[in-house]
């Protein structure tokens, strides 16, 4: 796996090397008047026919976050909660040594990903939830690369890390719960964690509708949970519906309807048709959400403020 991440990441390097040589060629065309070379520049970079064509949008390329703010609800002690859940979609280059972030993207040793942060405080009668998963995929070619997911409320804390290497996944999970504990799993690498599924659902559009335009594998039971990790997986398999128009808060959408179907659950999602493909809408059965507002911005900056929430009430 290692070896494959950083063959990716040289492809990575190749990629924008190639972008920035195309740059220069566009005055010389100007001077010769190359209008078939100059139409070239406007085309949007076509990935290798197994390059994720989500990827490749140079729509990541600005280091600008994608923020998604929806209208969610989530069962939690046999009610619905209501509450604001919010996605964080980012290019990033990680270190594939460390597994961390990486601030050069030329380096020899880093890897372009996307880093969907799913951030959630639900309220309950007594006490909020507060639930954090990042999901970290190759760029390039959507395969996990790293997870983490994080539960807090008053009764205690539980952490799950999961890394693919070149040997499979390891899978870690630590719990507050007394049954539950300190536990290690050894998993096949072509695994995949449930909360990757709308990105996939995302490059499933993008692909044009085409259900085989990734490799679900099996699937991982979910992971935002306050209990200790599952290693439960099992086979999952994709369905496409017609294009249709969807209203919801944030607006009215072309959509396509993706649905994830594992361990004999549907996962649905509302796919924006036209590019970026963002997640207009979502519906598990037990939770379900609708986008509410969404905003691009470098939401690390504190004088950058969001156009949804006034400063210091992030929900």
């Amino acid at each position: 796996m290692h070896n494959l991440l950083f063959r990716t990441a040289r492809l990575e390097r190749s990629f924008r090397i190639t972008r920035r040589a195309r740059t220069f060629a566009v005055p010389v065309a100007v001077l010769l008047g190359c209008c078939g070379l100059l139409a070239a520049q406007d085309e949007k970079p076509k990935p290798p026919a197994s390059g994720s064509r989500l990827g490749a949008l140079s729509h990541w390329d600005d280091g600008m976050a994608e923020m998604c703010y929806y209208d969610a609800k989530k069962t939690i002690y046999g009610k619905p909660r209501s509450y604001t859940r919010v996605h964080i979609l980012i290019r990033e280059f990680m270190d594939v040594r460390t597994g961390v972030k990486s601030d050069d993207g030329e380096r020899s040793d880093t890897l372009a990903v996307f880093k969907l942060n799913i951030c959630e405080e639900i309220p309950t009668e007594n006490y909020n939830y507060r639930l954090m998963t990042s999901v970290f995929l190759d760029r390039r070619t959507l395969r996990p690369v790293k997870t983490v997911s994080a539960s807090q409320e008053w009764c205690g804390t539980t952490f799950k890390h999961l890394r693919w290497t070149e040997s499979g996944l390891n899978f870690k999970s630590f719990s507050y719960f007394g049954d539950e504990a300190d536990r290690e799993w050894r998993l096949p690498a072509s695994v995949t964690p449930l909360e990757a599924a709308s990105i996939l659902a995302r490059e499933v559009v993008a692909a044009g509708g085409d259900p085989n335009a990734v490799e679900l594998g099996e699937m991982l039971a979910p992971l935002r949970t306050n209990h200790g990790g599952a290693q439960r997986h099992a086979p999952a398999t994709i369905e496409v519906a017609d294009v249709a128009a969807l209203r919801v808060p944030a607006g009215t959408f072309e959509v396509t309807p993706v649905t994830i179907r594992t361990s004999g659950r549907d996962y649905k999602y509302w796919i924006e048709t036209a590019p970026p493909h963002r997640l207009i809408q979502y519906d598990f059965g037990d939770e379900s959400g609708v986008l509410r507002f969404h905003e691009r911005r470098a939401y690390w900056d504190r004088k950058w403020a969001s156009g949804f929430h006034k400063p210091e009430q992030a929900p």
